[in-house]
């Protein structure tokens, strides 16, 4: 809930990005090799997992420590407070686009989604066509519903922002993307 507009649209397209990778290597035939090496699935549920239960822990000490500071603007060094933000911006919008790519990519359930959709068409040379245009059109439909959901998270969050909810809501969160994480990685283990 504490990122920025311009951070939430750069973890939408990190995202259209993970499902893009999943959907193009769908098509190229990643179905066939996991199918045949299913410890690769298992690897990237793992990575997958893991970064759910990192991020949501980091949610959560987040909010710890919000529950502890508070802010106060020194008139003074708002020259140097605007040049520390505009680094800051770049940082977290590159940090923001990389966490949405890395959550994306470590999803199997993404990649489940693709081997299902084109399966059908996939392994067929003279499908191309109809291939291509699945591919261009599940790529535009996920950068629009995940831009969507941002801008709406975004507006959201305005309304919250100088509230102690915006707090409580980075907890439940970081607690929910944890108990995901761990839910995925124990189904990795009742297989």
């Amino acid at each position: 809930m504490s990122l920025g507009i311009p951070s939430r649209a750069a973890t939408a397209f990190g995202t259209t990005l993970g499902a893009a990778i999943y959907a193009v290597a769908t098509l190229l035939g990643l179905s066939s090799i996991l199918a045949a090496l299913p410890w690769m699935l298992t690897i990237i549920q793992i990575v997958g997992g893991g970064y759910l239960v990192y991020l949501g822990i980091m949610l959560i000490r987040l909010h710890i420590k919000n529950q502890h500071n508070t802010v106060t603007v020194d008139v003074n060094t708002e020259t140097e407070n605007r040049k520390s933000q505009t680094f800051e911006f770049h940082q977290s919008t590159r940090k923001a686009f990389l966490k949405g790519f890395y959550v994306s990519i470590g999803n199997p359930k993404m990649a489940a989604f693709f081997f299902g959709l084109f399966a059908p068409v996939s392994g067929n040379p003279n499908n191309l066509g109809i291939q291509f245009t699945i591919l261009i059109g599940v790529i535009i439909i996920d950068l629009i519903y995940h831009q969507a959901l941002a801008r709406l998270i975004s507006l959201a969050s305005r309304s919250f922002a100088r509230t102690p909810i915006r707090k409580w809501l980075d907890a439940v969160v970081g607690g929910l993307m944890v108990i995901f994480g761990i839910g995925l990685l124990l189904n990795i283990v009742n297989r």
